[in-house]
C-alpha cells in the first residue's frame, strides 16, 4: 500500500485488524512493524508524514523491548525517514546515528525486514540531514561517503534515493543543472 497506493478506509481497517491479531497474539515484533508500517501508508496515502513520526516512533520503542538488534535497526529507520521528510535534520541525525550505533559497519544487519541496508540509508539520512541543517559542505562529503557504501553493498534502491537527494543539495547550492544530467 505504501508504494502502490490503497485507499485511507482499507489501509486502517488492515491496519486495526493486523495491530488486533498482533496484540492478542502477544507478538511484540509483529506489533511494531504494523504501528511502523502504518505510519509510512499514512505518509504516503494521506500525506501526515506528521504520523509517520509519531507510528515510526512508537514502532522504536516497542522494537527497542525487543532483543533482536536487526529488528531495531530496521525499525529505527522509521522515524529517521520520518523526519527527514519533515525537514527535521536534528531529529534525522539523532535517529539515523542510533541506528548506526547499533549495525557498526555491518550493511546486512535488518536488511531482511524491508529490503534495504539499515546502515547504508542511514548514511543517507545524515547526509540529508545536513542539507536541511544548512551544513552543505558537510552535506557533499557524506553524499560520497553514502554513494560510495551503497555501491559496495550492493543497495541499489538506497543508491537511488541518494543520487536523488544529492540533486536537491546541488540545487540547493545554485548548481542543479550539472548534477541533473549526473541524476
Amino acid at each position: 500500500a505504501w508504494r502502490m497506493g490503497d485507499t485511507e478506509e482499507e489501509a486502517a481497517a488492515v491496519f486495526e485488524e493486523g495491530r488486533a491479531l498482533a496484540e492478542r497474539k502477544g507478538d511484540q515484533q509483529a506489533r511494531a512493524m504494523f504501528i511502523g508500517r502504518y505510519g509510512l501508508i499514512r505518509a504516503s496515502i494521506a500525506g501526515s508524514v506528521s504520523e509517520y513520526v509519531r507510528y515510526g516512533e512508537e514502532a522504536a520503542r516497542i522494537a527497542e523491548n525487543i532483543d533482536d538488534s536487526s529488528l531495531v535497526a530496521a525499525i529505527r529507520t522509521w522515524p529517521a525517514y520520518a523526519h527527514f521528510l519533515v525537514g527535521n535534520g536534528n531529529a534525522s541525525l539523532a535517529w539515523s546515528e542510533r541506528v548506526l550505533a547499533t549495525v557498526g559497519a555491518d550493511n546486512h544487519l535488518g536488511k531482511h525486514f524491508f529490503g534495504y541496508s539499515p546502515r547504508v540509508s542511514m548514511h543517507h539520512v545524515r547526509a540529508s540531514a545536513s542539507t536541511f541543517l544548512g551544513r552543505l559542505d558537510e552535506s557533499w562529503t557524506r553524499f560520497d561517503d553514502a554513494a560510495r557504501i551503497a555501491v559496495e553493498a550492493g543497495d541499489l534502491e538506497v543508491d537511488g534515493w541518494i543520487q536523488y537527494s544529492r540533486m536537491m543539495l546541488a540545487h540547493a547550492c545554485g548548481v542543479g543543472d550539472s548534477i541533473g544530467d549526473h541524476g
